[in-house]
């Protein structure tokens, strides 16, 4: 990532891919009243709102690169975000379902209705 995208080049991709990118690439952190700093470079970055999972990667594609390459090594960098969203996504579910299981268990408790 060593230069920022073109104002037409960027005017172009959001014609040709429906909308705006959102975070292209650079860094994104915060510095604190306490002179704390964080920051992180954005690069295969997964944008999480109430209404949708937004998975931003992509490369370096110059005049000499191959498409099929290009996309190959693309579905190689977001495999482990994918996996560990998987991973989430199973805990959460095994979570939610075990909670549900005790509620429902001191619900019959509260009735003496348990069996063991």
């Amino acid at each position: 990532m060593t230069g920022a995208p073109k104002r037409r080049s960027v005017e172009l991709l959001e014609t040709l891919e429906g909308g705006r990118r959102g975070i292209y690439s650079g860094c994104v952190g915060f510095f604190g009243n306490s002179g704390a700093v964080d920051l992180n470079v954005v690069i295969r970055t997964l944008i999480w709102t109430p209404e949708m999972l937004t998975l931003g990667t992509g490369g370096a594609i110059v005049y000499m690169s191959d498409a099929e390459e290009e996309h190959v090594e693309m579905l190689l960098k977001t495999r482990a975000i994918f996996e560990a969203l998987s991973i989430y996504d199973r805990r959460t579910a095994r979570d939610n379902r075990d909670k549900d299981n005790q509620t429902s268990r001191k619900g019959h408790e509260k009735k003496g209705t348990v069996e063991n």
